[in-house]
């Protein structure tokens, strides 16, 4: 069943990440509160394997729900460089309005 929701994902990801969010909320219900959970931890933690710990799920969870976070979406969350994870600026959107409408 295809849903209605999904011409709009691409042309809303590059206009209003907060519209992304509900979007993303209605549309994937439980799954994308726990991408945007482990988002959020990972973002606030500065690092997956310590959102892992906080979270307590596994590291490897944790790199699969933002990697399929970023290809649904298209868009890159992270950039990874040296062991180490830095938000983009559309990581800091997302995080911004997710803190707004308290996931």
């Amino acid at each position: 069943m295809k849903n209605k929701w999904f011409p709009y994902w691409q042309c809303l990801l590059n206009s209003e990440m907060f519209v992304l969010i509900m979007i993303g909320c209605l549309t994937f219900g439980q799954k994308m509160r726990c991408w945007i959970e482990i988002f959020m931890s990972v973002y606030h933690q500065k690092s997956i394997t310590k959102a892992a710990k906080e979270l307590h799920i596994s590291q490897p969870s944790v790199s699969l729900a933002i990697k399929e976070l970023e290809e649904k979406y298209q868009t890159i969350l992270f950039d990874r460089m040296n062991r180490q994870i830095y938000p983009t600026e559309k990581a800091c959107l997302l995080y911004n309005h997710s803190m707004q409408i308290h996931l």
